[in-house]
C-alpha cells in the first residue's frame, strides 16, 4: 500500500511535468445526491478544470492492454467517478512497466453515465 501511495504520487507528478497541468490532493470519498448509491475516491482534482487525474500502475504485462487507449474496465471506473463529481472530462496517467508513461483524455458521456448509474442501482 505505501509503495502504492508513492507510485501515485510519482505518476501525479509526471502528468504535471508532462502537460503543464496542477492537481492537487483529494482526501475523502465523494458522494452526489443525484446517485446516493455510488461513491468516488478520485486520486487528484486538475486545478482549473472541472476535471480529475486518475493514476495507474502497470507492469510490462499490461502493455498492450493500454496501447491504444485506457482498458475497459478502467474507463468505466472513470465514467463512475464523473458521474460522482460531475467532471466533464477526466485525464488518466499510466506508468506502464517502469519505462513508459501514458496520458489519456476521457470526455464526459452523459448517455453512457446514466447506462452505468442505472446499472449500478440494480
Amino acid at each position: 500500500m505505501e509503495l502504492g501511495n508513492k507510485l501515485e504520487e510519482f505518476v501525479a507528478r509526471e502528468f504535471s511535468l508532462i502537460t503543464g497541468k496542477k492537481v492537487r490532493n483529494v482526501n475523502g470519498i465523494l458522494k452526489n445526491n443525484k446517485y446516493p448509491f455510488a461513491l468516488a475516491n478520485i486520486d487528484r482534482s486538475v486545478v482549473g478544470e472541472k476535471a480529475f487525474l486518475e493514476c495507474k500502475v502497470t507492469n510490462s504485462y499490461g502493455k498492450q492492454q493500454w496501447k491504444k487507449a485506457v482498458p475497459i474496465h478502467y474507463q468505466i471506473q472513470m465514467v463512475h467517478y464523473m458521474a460522482v463529481t460531475g467532471a466533464s472530462h477526466c485525464y488518466v496517467c499510466a506508468l506502464i512497466g517502469n519505462e513508459e508513461i501514458k496520458i489519456y483524455k476521457l470526455d464526459r458521456d452523459q448517455e453512457l453515465i446514466d447506462y452505468i448509474m442505472e446499472k449500478e442501482e440494480e
